[in-house]
């Protein structure tokens, strides 16, 4: 590794990851890693969570070397990526969000099921909040990949601690009515996690005196048959409002009538 030759220095790092039988050995390569060019910064963290992953040991950037890991995050060589994947652990910080909603939009099915995954269960609840949120507003214009997230969200939610269910409940909430996806795949997702928040977050909708929101929350109302609101939509119905129509056949549907 004294090679001047970045090239050899290079093929050497890499033989590492395939043939080192200690741990010690990617400590030592890992403390290299603040004084080495950029690149080389890079293969040098392969070969560490190559090292680890050969050996079924856990190692993780400190957090004055993370943003290695966040350039690793957007590189071309797929094994890198996943290298810095690996080594921002089983617990994201929010300065961690911005590289990973970039590596997310990037990279195949596997990492973006393993970022929601730490995000959501291994994660303190704020960072859920921002990295979510941003996840979401990035794709905003993609109905088919906000339903993908949404799916990779559901598949975790059961290992997930509540306080993060529930901030990633109110953050979708507050962040529905910017995304693209149908009103009644939202409200169909948050009533297989929490029926009454989903019920809540309607009623709210219906009495925002918003427009669009309330039109939503009518469609939806009516398309699941949702009886807990129907003083909220008895209300529109009797009101002067262009909803007041609408509102008074869904009531009726509602009342069975």
């Amino acid at each position: 590794l004294r090679e001047e030759d970045e090239f050899i220095q290079v093929m050497c790092i890499d033989a590492l990851a395939g043939s080192a039988n200690d741990m010690e050995i990617a400590y030592k390569l890992m403390q290299l890693i603040p004084d080495a060019e950029e690149q080389l910064q890079l293969v040098l963290l392969k070969t560490v969570i190559g090292i680890a992953f050969r050996l079924e040991q856990d190692i993780v950037l400190p957090p004055e070397l993370r943003y290695v890991g966040h350039a690793a995050l957007s590189d071309d060589d797929h094994d890198i990526r996943i290298a810095g994947l690996l080594a921002l652990g089983s617990q994201y910080v929010n300065d961690d969000v911005s590289a990973l909603v970039k590596h997310y939009n990037a990279d195949d099915e596997q990492s973006k099921a393993r970022v929601v995954s730490v995000g959501l269960c291994g994660s303190e609840a704020d960072v859920v909040s921002t990295l979510f949120r941003s996840l979401l507003v990035s794709n905003a214009d993609n109905q088919n990949a906000l339903i993908e997230l949404l799916g990779f969200v559901h598949e975790v939610l059961s290992d997930a601690p509540e306080e993060n269910v529930l901030e990633f409940i109110d953050m979708l909430g507050r962040t529905k009515n910017d995304l693209s996806v149908e009103a009644v795949d939202i409200f169909d997702f948050l009533g297989s996690v929490s029926p009454e928040k989903a019920v809540d977050l309607l009623a709210q909708d219906l009495n925002s005196g918003e427009g669009p929101r309330i039109q939503q929350a009518l469609l939806v109302t009516s398309h699941f048959g949702v009886v807990d609101v129907l003083p909220q939509v008895e209300a529109l119905a009797s009101g002067d409002t262009p909803y007041a129509d609408s509102a008074q056949t869904i009531a009726q549907e509602l009342k069975g009538e």
